[in-house]
Parts: C-alpha cells; structure tokens; sequence
C-alpha cells in the first residue's frame, strides 16, 4: 500500500473551466482545471476509508471531490467487478467488433442504419 498522502493518479488532462455568459464576454482565460483518473484499486480503497469514516472525511484526506467519492460508492458492485479484469473496459468496441465481422447480409445495413462509419 502505499502512504496516506499518495494517490495512484491514471492519468490527468486538462479542461477548461465553465464560465458564465458574462465572464464569456470578458477576456477569456487560460487557466484549466485538471481533471484526473484514478486506478481501481485506489477507488477501492477510497471507498473502504469512506465507508469506516465518512466520504467528507476521505475526500479531505486523500485530495478527492467528495461528489466523485459519491460516485464511486454508486459504481462500487462495477468497480469491484472490473478490479480484476483489464485495466481499461471496452464494451462499445466489442459490439461493434462482432456487427462488423458477423456473417449475416443484415449486419451492415444495422451499422448504417446506427450511423456508424465503416
């Protein structure tokens, strides 16, 4: 494990901030807010702290939205089943995968028809 104030951080990107309609108006900025993924094993454990102390009490000390905390503890039967699985889940790919390469004449007349590109 490691320490308290460590977080196993996936992957970070950068996002605008919303603005209102009158800051749009304004000079526009160039500040972002990073928005960051985090491993499943961290979720885990997130939510196992959370679940002894409160979600407030894991926000503040792992440095985590306590609304994403939320979220978690809503997804956490999914988080657990894909703990063991791959590291990243990729259900859309795989219909797609067995249209495109099924048999049957009617296959791709239903991609087209789902406006997906060929």
């Amino acid at each position: 494990m490691s320490s308290d104030s460590e977080i196993d951080v996936v992957s970070v990107r950068e996002e605008e901030p919303k603005r209102s309609l009158q800051q749009a108006k304004k000079e526009p900025t160039t500040s972002y807010r990073k928005r960051k993924a985090y491993s499943l094993s961290k979720k885990l454990e997130v939510i196992e702290y959370a679940k002894k102390n409160s979600k407030t009490a894991a926000a503040k000390r792992y440095g985590i939205d306590r609304r994403c905390i939320i979220d978690w503890f809503r997804k956490e039967e999914k988080i657990k089943s894909e703990a063991g699985s791959s590291k990243r889940p990729r259900y859309h790919f795989k219909s797609f995968y067995i249209l495109y390469n099924a048999s049957i004449p009617n296959s791709m007349t239903l991609i087209q028809h789902r406006g997906w590109s060929i």
